[in-house]
């Protein structure tokens, strides 16, 4: 089974965070079929999660899926400014990935339970 384009599941994503209420915006776009996808879930204040994709090699038959662990979690500006720049350095490194940000003050992420590891 292959994957729908990132572009796709992009504007799928949008939708759905703006349908429940938060703000969504890409930071940087990648490229629109294969490039890697990292989320930021901000409050607007403080406070900054970041999800990243990752592959379950305990479940060879969900490699097709798109899946999302929580890497960091930022509750002062100085630790998020500082995350900016390691942004910017993995932007160096991979130009095909796209950086978006959701807006919510409870710090929703909007990912369905199955897209979590």
């Amino acid at each position: 089974m292959s994957r729908i384009s990132v572009d796709f599941w992009i504007a799928a994503y949008s939708r759905r965070v703006q349908n429940a209420g938060g703000y969504f915006a890409v930071l940087t776009k990648g490229n629109t079929h294969e490039g890697n996808v990292v989320i930021l879930i901000t409050n607007g204040r403080d406070n900054l999660h970041v999800f990243e994709p990752i592959t379950d090699f305990n479940a060879p038959e969900r490699a097709h899926e798109r899946l999302w662990h929580s890497t960091h979690r930022f509750t002062s500006l100085e630790a998020i400014q500082k995350y900016d720049d390691t942004l910017a350095r993995m932007r160096k490194r991979d130009p095909d990935m796209w950086v978006l940000e959701v807006d919510d003050q409870q710090l929703r992420h909007f990912l369905s339970p199955t897209e979590l590891l």
